[in-house]
């Protein structure tokens, strides 16, 4: 979950350049799953690549 204002930036961010957005967000994941083992940060996120893959009619393959 993300707030408002990390929303605001992500949207700031993605207008100025969207790859810069993106590693933003993979920093933000990193910075709140880190304290997480790494077979639980990975099932949260290929659930988190599946529900986003859903949302924008997108067909999601595991590795």
């Amino acid at each position: 979950m993300w707030t408002k204002r990390e929303l605001n930036r992500l949207n700031r961010l993605f207008l100025k350049d969207p790859a810069e957005m993106f590693d933003e967000i993979r920093r933000l994941r990193y910075e709140r799953d880190k304290g997480l083992p790494d077979e639980e940060r990975r099932r949260t996120e290929a659930e988190q690549a599946e529900k986003f893959a859903r949302m924008h009619g997108l067909r999601f393959i595991r590795r």
